[in-house]
C-alpha cells in the first residue's frame, strides 16, 4: 500500500518517458497514448533543471531532522513509566519515519552522482546495485504503509474515545494496541513484499506476470493512498468538532472536590487528540501535492489517457512534491514539541538525564487515555 511513491522507481520510469517525449512512439494504442511530441525534451539534469537543487541540498537536511526527530519521539515515549495506547502509536511512527528517511538515502546518492532528476537508469546499469533496489524500495514501501495505517488507527482510537468514552473504556487497551501494530507490521511488510522480486531486476527483464502484477499494484497504492488521506481528512473534521463539543460541555459540570483530578484526566486526554490532530493535519498538507500529481500520472498513461501534462510540469512537480511529502514524515518531533506542554518537558528531562518528578505520564495510562469515571477511578 503505498502511501507517497517517493523516489518510486515505477513513477520514475513512467516520467522518464514522458520527459524524454517518447509519446506516441508506440504503435499500439493499448500501450501508447499517442499524445503530441513537444518540440525539444524537457531537459532535467543539474545545468538545465535548477530546482534540483532543492532535492540535493534539502534531502540530507530532511533526512538528519527525521532521523533525530524520530530517536527523540521514541526515546521520550520509552521513558514513560505507564504506557498508554498514544506511546506505542507514536513509537511505532517514530521508527517508521526513520527507516523511510533513511530509505530514500540511497535514491539520493544516484541523484547527486548522476545529476539528474531520474535515477532508474543508474539502477538499471549497474547489476550490482540492482540487487539493492528490491530490498530498499520494500523497506521504504513498508515503512509508509506502516506509518499512515498507524496513523489511521490512532485517529479512529481517538474520535470514538472522545464521542462514547464510557463505552469504548476497556476496548483501546495497551495489549490490544501491541496487537494491532503487529497486524498493521505483517500486513505491510507482506502487502510490499513483491517489490522485493520486481525491482530487483531490470524493468525490460521482468516476466509478461510481473509487468503486469507491477502496473495493478501501481494503481491499487494510489487508490489506497486516496483513501487514507480521506479517511484521515473526515475522522479528524468529525474529532476536532466533537472536542469543541466537550469542551463546551465540561465547564461548570465538574465538583470543586473533582476538579484537579478531572483537569489532569481531561489534560492527558486533549494531549493525545492535540498530538493527533496536529499530526494529521501535517500528514494532509504535505501529502496532497504528490497524492494530485500521482493521479494525474496514472491518468496519463494509458489506457487513462485523459491529461496530457507537459514536460516541465512533471519535473517540478516531482521535485516539490517528493520532497514536502518526505517533510511530512521528518518533522514529527517539531509538531509534537510546539503542540504538547507534557512532550517538551519530557524531552527536556531526557537531555538533562534526569526523570520527572510529580508529574506523572504524559499520556493518562487509562484506557482511552483518561475518560475513566472520575468517581470509579482506580490505581
Amino acid at each position: 500500500m503505498v502511501m507517497a511513491n517517493l523516489s518510486n522507481p515505477v513513477v520514475e520510469i513512467l516520467n522518464a518517458q514522458n520527459v524524454t517525449a517518447d509519446h506516441g512512439n508506440n504503435d499500439s494504442d493499448s500501450l501508447s497514448c499517442h499524445w503530441p511530441q513537444e518540440a525539444q525534451p524537457f531537459p532535467t539534469d543539474l545545468q538545465h533543471f535548477p530546482a534540483l537543487w532543492i532535492s540535493i541540498i534539502g534531502r540530507p537536511i530532511l533526512i538528519s531532522l527525521g532521523t533525530i526527530g524520530g530517536l527523540l519521539i521514541f526515546l521520550v515515549q520509552m521513558r514513560e513509566k505507564k504506557k498508554a495506547t498514544t506511546n506505542v502509536y507514536l513509537m511505532v511512527m517514530s521508527l517508521s519515519s526513520i527507516f523511510l528517511m533513511w530509505s530514500t538515502f540511497p535514491n539520493y546518492v544516484l541523484l547527486v552522482w548522476r545529476g539528474n532528476l531520474f535515477t532508474s537508469g543508474a539502477w538499471d546499469a549497474y547489476p550490482n546495485l540492482q540487487k539493492f533496489n528490491g530490498f530498499i524500495t520494500f523497506m521504504q514501501e513498508s515503512a509508509i504503509c506502516i506509518s499512515d495505517l498507524t496513523l489511521v488507527v490512532f485517529s479512529v482510537e481517538r474520535l470514538l474515545c472522545t464521542l462514547n468514552p464510557f463505552r469504548y473504556l476497556n476496548v483501546f487497551t495497551l495489549k490490544r494496541a501491541l496487537y494491532t501494530e503487529l497486524l498493521i507490521i505483517v500486513t505491510s511488510l507482506l502487502w510490499n513484499s513483491p517489490y522485493l522480486v520486481i525491482f530487483n531486476k531490470r524493468q525490460q527483464d521482468l516476466s509478461p506476470s510481473l509487468q503486469a502484477w507491477n502496473a495493478t499494484m501501481t494503481k491499487v497504492d494510489v487508490v489506497s493512498c486516496v483513501s487514507i488521506w480521506m479517511t484521515l481528512l473526515v475522522i479528524n473534521i468529525l474529532l476536532t468538532r466533537a472536542m469543541a463539543s466537550h469542551a463546551r460541555a465540561r465547564q461548570g459540570m465538574v465538583s470543586e472536590s473533582q476538579s484537579a483530578s478531572a483537569k489532569r484526566s481531561s489534560s492527558k486526554s486533549r494531549t493525545s487528540s492535540i498530538l493527533l490532530l496536529c499530526s494529521a493535519v501535517i500528514y494532509s498538507v504535505t501529502q496532497f501535492p504528490f497524492l494530485i500529481y500521482n493521479l494525474l500520472t496514472m491518468a496519463e498513461e494509458p489506457p487513462h489517457c485523459w491529461i496530457n501534462i507537459p514536460q516541465k510540469a512533471v519535473a517540478l512537480a516531482l521535485v516539490f512534491g517528493e520532497n514536502l511529502s518526505i517533510l511530512g514524515y521528518a518533522i514529527d518531533f517539531f509538531v509534537y514539541y510546539l503542540s504538547s506542554t507534557g512532550f517538551r518537558r519530557q524531552v527536556r528531562s531526557l537531555i538533562s538525564g534526569s526523570r520527572t518528578n510529580g508529574q506523572g505520564s504524559t499520556f493518562s495510562s487509562s484506557e482511552c487515555d483518561g475518560k475513566r469515571p472520575l468517581q470509579s477511578r482506580t490505581a
